[in-house]
């Protein structure tokens, strides 16, 4: 019988809001290799009350979320209430994270990768 291989990913894992179960993780463990995470890095988020308060306003047409942890700000700083407007996101981790933690949320750009296609592929026929 053959031992699985260890790997360790520097990273902090992200439970997807499909399998609750990190996405290289699970990779991995269906590759029959046994996953070790370990974040290394530590994000600090700041200016949490200049976002809620510019967000309590609610005059905005469209949100860029860059990020996972621009999710977590927002969160921060608003909670789990709808937002009315559109998110517009790089990536399928940033959605992900979005769903997890806003309800009924308007999520654009999922597969649009980079943020110069979000820019070219969704964000254009709102502003021009």
């Amino acid at each position: 019988m053959t031992s699985k291989a260890n790997v360790l990913l520097l990273r902090e894992p992200m439970p997807s809001s499909d399998s609750g179960q990190d996405r290289y993780e699970a990779i991995f463990t269906a590759a029959n290799y046994t996953p070790f995470s370990i974040p290394v890095l530590e994000t600090v988020l700041t200016n949490i009350n200049e976002l809620a308060s510019v967000t309590a306003q609610g005059n905005f047409d469209g949100v860029v979320m860059t990020s996972a942890r621009s999710c977590e700000a927002w969160y921060k700083a608003n909670g789990a209430a709808k937002n009315e407007c559109p998110f517009y996101v790089v990536g399928k981790a940033t959605a992900s994270t979005l769903r997890c933690t806003i309800h009924n949320v308007d999520i654009r750009g999922e597969f649009s990768g980079t943020a110069e296609q979000l820019a070219n592929e969704n964000i254009q026929t709102i502003w021009l």
